[in-house]
Order: structure tokens, then C-alpha cells, then sequence
């Protein structure tokens, strides 16, 4: 049976200021952007129409485990543990530009007549245009939330976490997705953040805080 959504809320916003205050961090601001599919990333950082960035969670993260609540929220935190998260998302908003400059530019290049291709080849140019940029764009999200996954780890290790367990306990056991998911997927494979963890992080064992 489904709880309370205003209980499961304040449950998820308690775990971020716990996070917050036992890492040292600011406290930012927390919305949940309603998701009853579950596509969204978990939680994410997002610019208000304030200037000021906070944390945007899915609705299908209210009703997740605790485990999986603390490490995105951790992940998501990271966009102030670090200054790597927040150069990866300006990289990546430039990078994005220029890939819809260049669709945009080859498509008025192609209706004045500038680019004259045979029509099969201009089938084919078109098909690789158009991949590139959702495929471009999914994979500078990736880098981005990957500096964030990073950053994240150490906001865990700041709480009293042990970051190889914690990332084991929610991505061990999830299948990764098909490969022509993982081209337009804006998070690393379950398999990669568990690999990555394993990789850059030595076992630190420490009792769990929710």
C-alpha cells in the first residue's frame, strides 16, 4: 500500500538535510517533478527562473528505498561538493549548442540549395544529423552525472557511508539497459557506477544512517 506522498516527501527532504549537514554543505532547495513513468533521472540539479539551482527529484524517488533515496540525493549534492559537476554542465550546454547550430546550419544550407547531394546520401546525412544531436546530448549528460556520481562519493564518506557498499546495494543487482537505450540515456549503466565505485574507492565500512 502506497503511503502518504506529503509524508514520503518530508521523509526525502529530512534525508537531504542530514546529507547536507553531516557533509557540510548548503542546504538547497528540493522539487518533485511529478514522473508516474519513471523516465526522469532520480534526482538532478536544475536552474530556478531565481538564479539559484536546487534539486530536482522524480516522484518515483519518494517512493524508492532508503538506500536509493540517500545515494542519488548524494549524487545530487555533489553540484556543491565539487566545481567539477558545475563545469560539466556548462561544458555540456556549450557543447549542446554548437550540435544544434550545426543541425540547424546544414538544414538551411540544405533548403537554399548550398548542399547538393544524391538523394540517397542526403537520406543518409539527414538520419546521422538527427542521431547526432539526442545521442551528442546524451552523452555530455552522462559525463556530467558521472562528475556528479564522483562528487556524490564523497558527500557519502562525509555522512558516515561506505560509498562501494552503498553503490553495490542499489546497482548490483539492475539489469543495464538495451544498447540502444544506453545511446540516449542521460545516467551511466548500473553496471558502470558499480564498476567505477569499485575501481576509484577502497571499502570503508560504516553503519547507515537511515
Amino acid at each position: 500500500m502506497a503511503g502518504d506522498p506529503q509524508d514520503e516527501e518530508r521523509l526525502l527532504r529530512s534525508r537531504l538535510r542530514v546529507l547536507a549537514e553531516r557533509s557540510g554543505l548548503p542546504l538547497p532547495a528540493l522539487k518533485v517533478i511529478d514522473d508516474a513513468k519513471g523516465r526522469l533521472v532520480p534526482a538532478t540539479v536544475r536552474g530556478g527562473s531565481d538564479g539559484d539551482d536546487h534539486v530536482a527529484v522524480s516522484s518515483s524517488l519518494l517512493r524508492a528505498s532508503p538506500a536509493e533515496q540517500v545515494w542519488y540525493l548524494a549524487s545530487a549534492l555533489g553540484h556543491w561538493a565539487s566545481p567539477v559537476p558545475r563545469r560539466r554542465r556548462r561544458e555540456g550546454w556549450v557543447a549542446t549548442g554548437l550540435l544544434v547550430t550545426l543541425w540547424a546550419g546544414y538544414g538551411l544550407a540544405e533548403l537554399d540549395g548550398a548542399v547538393e547531394l544524391p538523394g540517397a546520401a542526403t537520406v543518409a546525412v539527414n538520419a546521422a544529423v538527427g542521431l547526432l544531436v539526442p545521442i551528442g546530448t546524451a552523452v555530455l549528460a552522462r559525463r556530467a552525472q558521472a562528475a556528479s556520481d564522483e562528487a556524490g562519493r564523497e558527500v557519502l564518506r562525509r555522512s558516515g557511508y561506505d560509498p562501494v557498499a552503498l553503490t553495490r546495494l542499489v546497482f548490483a543487482d539492475r539489469p543495464d539497459p538495451s544498447w540502444w537505450t544506453r545511446l540516449h540515456r542521460q545516467e551511466p549503466t548500473p553496471s558502470a557506477r558499480v564498476a567505477t565505485v569499485e575501481r576509484r574507492s577502497g571499502p570503508d565500512v560504516a553503519p547507515p544512517l537511515y
